[in-house]
């Protein structure tokens, strides 16, 4: 599946996905207008779907319609001292805020977001999370708030 991590400054995740059992690479994070930051686990179909409807969201367009395995976050800056509101987004697209500084999403969030609690920042708990979880792999793609 995946592993994103976010660890309050910088948005990081794997790049491997699936392509009738072939390990293909691909991109899973985005920097979006406005200065936000996504991340998207699921079918990477659902995932570019969303970045688009994100990319256009003055557009009004409709909400893209994603399988119910899709899982997404959404960061938004909220000033120069106060860092970034976190949303978990799922397949009803409507944003979920979270309190914790620090999240991960995808099969691998698990290994991730013990590596951030032991102060690895996210490209390394990303990182961890490949060494443990069959499901995430490739290259390790970040970015962060400007």
């Amino acid at each position: 599946m995946t592993t994103i991590a976010w660890d309050g400054k910088t948005l990081a995740a794997d790049s491997m996905m699936n392509m009738a059992g072939i390990p293909r690479a691909c991109t899973k994070i985005w920097k979006l207008p406005l200065n936000r930051l996504l991340g998207c686990s699921g079918d990477y179909q659902d995932a570019l779907a969303v970045k688009e409807y994100f990319l256009d969201e003055g557009a009004k367009k409709e909400k893209p319609k994603v399988r119910d395995n899709f899982t997404a976050l959404l960061i938004r800056p909220i000033g120069v001292t106060h860092g970034a509101a976190i949303f978990k987004l799922e397949d009803n697209l409507i944003p979920i805020p979270i309190k914790e500084k620090i999240f991960a999403i995808g099969s691998g969030s698990d290994f991730a977001l013990a590596a951030m609690r032991l102060n690895c920042d996210a490209a390394v708990a990303v990182s961890i999370a490949i060494e443990f979880d069959v499901y995430s792999g490739g290259l390790i793609d970040a970015i962060s708030l400007d």
